[in-house]
């Protein structure tokens, strides 16, 4: 504990708290520059389904600008259709559930076949986080798969499920 003398320990706290508001502005700066050169959509969604982070790719497939997705809900940013496609896993995730699953998506006229990754933090952690946005946040991926990847995708389920039926 810190003692009092003319002042000082204010000053000292006033310090610490610039210390440590300059030490989160960086660690969100490098968080922000590792996920924008990502080539995914990455998104942190909070229990009501309002989007608190979204990083640069929306803006290259979706022509949405990230700061302006903050604080809508997923239906607003994705749309009725493309939402109700979505809120199943979405609410799985948020209730604790790990998924992941292939499908093709449209977004400004290019078809991308998709890998996805809906998270949260109770799949990942000991125990549940509680953040200022409730309890528990969810995670999601969303990974264009090049044609090279599809092919060899194709590849390997055509060979495992011709194995499984062949006699050898």
């Amino acid at each position: 504990m810190r003692q009092v003398l003319d002042g000082q320990a204010d000053v000292a706290m006033t310090g610490d708290l610039k210390l440590v508001t300059a030490a989160v502005s960086d660690s969100e700066q490098r968080l922000r520059q590792i996920t924008d050169n990502l080539p995914a959509l990455i998104s942190y969604i909070d229990k009501e389904q309002r989007v608190r982070f979204a990083n640069s790719t929306y803006r290259t497939w979706l022509d949405a600008d990230p700061q302006a997705l903050l604080g809508q809900h997923m239906r607003e940013v994705f749309g009725p259709e493309i939402y109700a496609r979505c809120q199943g896993y979405l609410e799985r995730a948020l209730g604790g559930e790990r998924l992941e699953f292939e499908r093709e998506a449209v977004g400004m006229g290019v078809t991308r076949t998709i890998s996805t990754s809906y998270g949260s933090w109770t799949s990942t952690t000991s125990s549940p986080s509680t953040t200022a946005w409730g309890t528990p946040p969810a995670t999601v991926c969303c990974r264009n798969l090049p044609a090279s990847c599809r092919t060899a995708c194709a590849f390997w389920t055509w060979w495992h499920c011709s194995a499984e039926t062949s006699s050898w």
